[in-house]
């Protein structure tokens, strides 16, 4: 089982961890969320799906119960939590890179 953290919790991220909660994976839990704001609803909602809740990513990335992080946050965001993840040594799951991604890619593996 892989022990994931959620970064972005809006409409999407959301989403994706009802489907798992809801037993659609087998292969994956989350085990943590992060988000900028905590409203209410949202710290509702990760006591309810029994997740610790930060509010940087960088303290989800710190988390020692975290294997894996999936992003649903703006693609834009992407490149660099991909690279925080894997500075982290965490695997990173992110939807649609785009070219800018590739080229992001690109130019730090030449540094």
């Amino acid at each position: 089982m892989i022990n994931a953290g959620i970064v972005g919790l809006g409409w999407w991220g959301r989403t994706l961890v009802e489907a798992v909660s809801n037993g659609q994976s087998d292969e994956i839990t989350f085990v943590a969320g992060a988000a900028r704001t905590h409203t209410d609803d949202l710290k509702a909602f990760a006591k309810q799906q029994k997740f610790e809740l930060y509010n940087s990513y960088e303290k989800l990335l710190k988390d020692p119960k975290v294997d894996a992080v999936v992003l649903a946050t703006p693609h834009s965001l992407h490149v660099e939590q991909v690279v925080q993840a894997a500075e982290h040594r965490s695997t990173c799951s992110a939807r649609n890179p785009s070219r800018s991604h590739a080229r992001a890619r690109s130019e730090r593996s030449t540094r």
